[in-house]
C-alpha cells in the first residue's frame, strides 16, 4: 500500500496527530492518562501557523496552532511535520504548495496502465508538487539526485513482480486456483523443523559470560583476514624497519574506537597535542601513551584491504569485495542464526555523491550514502540482535564484465532473497521481510531453491499489487469483517503453495505472504485498537506477531551503529574503503555487544559504556600473531584468610533473581525476593544471600559464620 500524499495546511483544515507531539501535554493527560499519549487526536483544527518552539526546550520549527471541540478554550501547538491533513482547508498556506509542475499532466500518466509515471506519486489532484516524502526528504531533494543519475530506491514504487490488475466486480468470488482457509498445522512444523537459537559453534553461553569487551569483538570479526591480508599488504606500504604487527593493528583500532567515545574533538591531532587538557577545548584525554601520532598517520595512509589482483576491467568495488567477503564467510563459518530472522537494508552514511555505489533510499533516517541488504536474527523476547549477512549495493556502478549475480535470473529482488539466505540452505530456518521484498517468486523460491521458510508484508505500490496476491478482493472481502478478524487466503505460484495471511485494521487489511505459519492466537501478544465505537482488543496471530517482533532488529542493530557517534564519522576520512571498513568495524561492535546480552539473557550494555571499556583493553591487551588475547597469571601465596574473602564470600541476589537453575538466576516479579536459609536445618531466616561457594543454597549471616567456622 503506497503511503497517502501529505495534504497542505491551512486556516481551517481539519487534521489529526499523536499526542506525545501535542503541547501544552497537561489537558490530554487528565482526559486520556499516559495508556493512551500514543494514541492519534483527531478533528484538530488549524488556527494559525508560524516558526517557533513546541516545548520549552524544543528546536525552532514549523508549527501549527490547534484548537480541539473537547478542549473549549486551549490552544495547542503542534509542529507542521508531526501534523496529517485529514481535511484541507479553501485557502492553503501558501510556502506549503509550489508552482504547477511543468511536465505532462498526471491524468495523461494514469491512462497509461503499461507504464508506471513517477509523476503520479509527486503530485496531488490540482496538479501540485506534493510537500515532503521518505523522512525529512522533499519531492525537490529526490528528484535532484535522480535526475543526475544517481540511484534512488523506493519501495514503493513497482518492480519487476509488480503487476497492475484490474479491480474486482462487486460480489465477485475467488480469484481462479484460490481458497479461503484456516490453516489447522504450519508447513515448517510438519516438516519437523524445530525453533533453535542462535549459537557461537565453539563458545557456549558461560564462556562468552567470560569474555571481555575486546575478547567478544575478536568472537566477531574475521581476524584471519587481518593476520593474512590486511596487515601483509599495509606493510608493503610502510618502511621495512617499520612493518605493521598484530599488536599494533590493534592499538591503531583502539585508537579510533577511543575517539568515537568522545565527539566534539574538531581536529584529529588534538588527541596528541602537547598542551596541558583542559575542559573547555580540545580533547579530553591523550594517546601519546600507545602510539605516536605520526605512527597513527602512516598506518591510515598504508591501510590497504585486498591482496587479490585487479580485473582487467575498471572494478570501482575492488579494494572491498574481499572485506565484504571475508567477514560473511567468517560469520557462517562460526555463527549458527536461530531459527527466526529478518531481511533489511543498513545505510554506511556518506554524502559525496560521486563514491561507488552511491544512492538515496528516502524512507531510511539516514537517506545518502551507501546501501547494505542486512540479515539479522534476534531473541524473540529480548532482541539483541546478531547481523550475520550483509551485501554491498553496487548499483548502476556495477561492472557489466563482472557478470549476472547469483540466482540472477530468477529476478532482481527474488535473487537478492535468494543470496542473502544461502548460507542457512536446508536448515528449515524462517525470515521476515517488509514491502519492498513482497515478490512471490522470492518468497516461494526460497522454499524451493533452499529449503527455507519466507514471509513479506504486501503492500501496494502505486496501481501494482505483487504478482499472485489479488489485493484488491481480499480488500473487498474483509471490508464488512471485525478488527482483528483472521483469514489465509490459500494460493499457488510457480508450483508452489504459497499463503496470504490477512488481518483486518481499521482502516486497511495486514496482508503477509508466506509459505509457513497458522492464525493460532498468540496469547501473550495482545493488542488493541480504539476506535468510534469504543476500544477493540484482540491477540495478535502468530504470522503478524512473528513479524512485528521481529521487523525492527535489523533497524535496532543500525540504531546501534549511528547512535550516540559514529565511527566513520569520527574517522573523518575521504577514501572510500576506509569507510568501509568503518562500517564492518561497527557492525561488529554492536554483535559483540548483543552476544553479551543474549548469554546473560538480558539487554547489552550501553553503546558507550561498551566501546569506552573495548577501546581501553585494544589499546592495552597483549595480542599475539594470531590475534588472540594473551591472559597474564600471577601466582600468589595463598593464606587461609585469602582463600575465605576469595572463595566463602556472603553476596546478595541480583533484583528480581530467585532460584539457581544451574547457570543462570530464575527471574521474579518481585524486586526483592527472599528465600528460605539452607544453611542449617532448622534456621527460618528469610534472606537474598548466598556463599560464594555455592549459589544454589541461601544461606543467612549467622549460618554463613558457622560455614566459615567448619572450614
Amino acid at each position: 500500500m503506497v503511503s497517502p500524499r501529505r495534504k497542505p495546511g491551512g486556516v481551517g483544515a481539519v487534521g489529526s496527530a499523536k499526542m506525545t507531539t501535542i503541547h501544552p501535554h497537561a489537558p490530554l493527560l487528565a482526559r486520556f492518562s499516559t495508556r493512551y499519549d500514543r494514541d492519534r487526536l483527531l478533528g484538530l483544527q488549524i488556527l494559525r501557523k508560524d516558526r517557533g518552539q513546541i516545548s520549552r526546550t524544543g528546536r525552532v520549527v514549523d508549527r501549527y496552532f490547534v484548537k480541539h471541540a473537547d478542549f473549549p478554550g486551549v490552544e495547542f501547538k503542534v509542529s507542521k511535520r508531526n501534523f496529517r491533513v485529514e481535511q484541507e482547508a479553501d485557502t492553503p498556506f501558501p510556502d506549503e504548495v509550489d508552482a504547477p509542475a511543468a511536465a505532462a499532466p498526471a491524468a495523461a500518466a494514469a491512462a497509461n496502465d503499461t507504464e508506471y509515471d513517477q509523476r503520479t506519486s509527486t503530485q496531488n489532484s490540482a496538479g501540485l508538487s506534493a510537500p515532503p516524502v521518505g523522512r525529512g526528504l522533499s519531492a525537490a531533494d529526490i528528484a535532484e539526485p535522480r535526475a543526475q543519475g544517481h540511484t534512488v530506491e523506493d519501495d514503493n514504487e513497482p518492480d519487476e513482480d509488480t503487476v497492475a490488475a484490474p479491480p474486482p466486480p462487486p460480489g465477485a468470488g475467488p480469484p481462479a486456483g484460490t481458497r479461503w482457509i484456516t490453516p489447522s498445522f504450519c508447513p515448517r512444523a510438519r516438516d519437523g523443523h524445530v525453533k533453535p537459537n542462535g549459537k557461537w559453534h565453539k563458545y557456549d553461553g558461560g564462556m562468552i559470560r567470560e569474555m571481555d569487551e575486546f575478547e567478544l569483538f575478536l568472537l566477531c570479526f574475521p581476524v584471519k583476514y587481518i593476520k593474512d591480508t590486511v596487515i601483509p599488504e599495509t606493510n608493503k606500504h610502510l618502511p621495512t624497519n617499520k612493518e605493521l604487527t598484530m599488536q599494533e593493528f590493534w592499538r591503531f583500532t583502539g585508537c579510533l574506537f577511543f575517539m568515537a567515545c568522545h565527539p566534539g574533538v574538531p581536529d584529529r591531532d588534538l588527541w596528541w597535542s602537547a598542551k596541558d587538557i583542559s575542559p573547555e577545548e580540545g580533547a579530553p584525554f591523550r594517546l601519546n601513551a600507545y602510539m605516536t601520532r605520526n605512527r597513527f598517520k602512516d598506518i591510515m595512509g598504508a591501510m590497504r584491504y585486498t591482496n587479490r589482483a585487479q580485473p582487467g576491467y575498471a572494478d570501482k568495488f575492488h579494494d572491498v569485495r574481499q572485506m565484504q567477503d571475508e567477514w560473511n564467510k567468517h560469520m557462517a563459518e562460526e555463527y549458527s542464526p536461530a531459527w527466526f530472522n529478518t531481511l533489511d537494508e543498513s545505510m554506511n552514511i556518506c554524502l559525496n555523491p560521486y563514491v561507488p555505489g552511491w544512492m538515496v533510499v528516502p524512507r531510511k533516517p539516514h537517506p545518502f550514502g551507501n546501501e547494505y541488504h542486512s540479515i539479522c536474527d534476534g531473541d524473540l523476547e529480548t532482541g539483541n540482535p546478531i547481523m550475520w549477512h550483509v551485501e554491498l549495493q553496487e548499483g548502476k556502478d556495477r561492472p557489466p564484465e563482472a557478470g549476472d549475480k547469483k540466482w540472477q535470473e530468477r529476478g532482481k529482488t527474488a535473487g537478492l532473497m535468494l543470496r542473502m539466505h544461502e548460507p542457512i540452505k536446508r536448515t528449515g530456518k524462517a525470515s521476515t521481510m517488509d514491502s519492498g521484498f513482497a515478490v512471490s517468486a522470492g518468497v516461494t523460491g526460497m522454499k524451493s531453491a533452499l529449503g527455507l521458510y519466507g514471509q513479506s508484508l504486501v503492500k501496494k505500490k502505486g496501481r501494482y499489487w505483487p504478482r499472485g496476491v489479488p489485493g484488491d478482493y481480499i480488500d473487498a472481502h474483509f471490508q464488512d469483517k471485525e478488527i482483528g478478524s483472521c483469514e489465509t487466503l490459500q494460493t499457488e505460484f510457480e508450483g508452489e503453495t504459497m499463503f496470504i495471511h490477512c488481518m483486518k485494521e481499521e482502516k486497511y487489511v495486514t496482508k503477509l505472504m508466506s509459505t509457513f505459519g497458522t492464525l493460532d492466537e498468540v496469547e501473550s501478544h495482545k493488542t488493541w485498537r480504539r476506535t468510534a465505537a469504543g476500544e477493540v482488543r484482540f491477540n495478535y496471530p502468530e504470522p503478524v506477531s512473528l513479524h512485528n517482533k521481529a521487523k525492527h532488529w535489523v533497524d535496532d542493530h543500525n540504531q546501534r551503529r549511528h547512535h550516540p557517534i559514529d565511527l566513520a564519522a569520527i574517522w573523518k576520512t575521504q577514501w572510500w574503503p576506509h569507510r568501509q571498513f568503518a562500517f564492518f568495524l561497527a557492525i561488529t561492535e554492536v554483535n559483540a555487544m548483543n552476544t553479551r546480552g543474549r548469554a546473560t539473557g538480558e539487554q547489552s550494555d550501553s553503546v558507550l559504556l561498551f566501546r569506552k571499556k573495548m577501546a581501553m583493553r585494544m589499546l592495552t591487551a597483549t595480542i599475539d600473531d594470531e590475534g588472540r588475547v594473551v591472559r597474564h597469571v600471577h601466582q600468589a601465596r595463598r593464606t587461609r584468610t585469602s582463600v575465605i574473602e576469595e572463595e566463602h564470600d556472603l553476596i546478595r541476589r541480583p533484583k528480581n533473581t530467585g532460584q539457581w537453575l544451574g547457570n543462570r538466576w530464575k527471574k521474579t516479579k518481585q524486586e526483592y525476593q527472599k528465600s528460605d536459609c539452607k544453611g542449617r536445618e532448622g534456621c527460618k531466616n528469610r534472606i537474598r544471600t548466598y556463599c560464594k561457594c555455592n549459589k544454589a543454597v541461601p544461606m543467612c549471616q549467622s549460618c554463613h559464620t558457622i560455614h566459615i567456622g567448619g572450614l
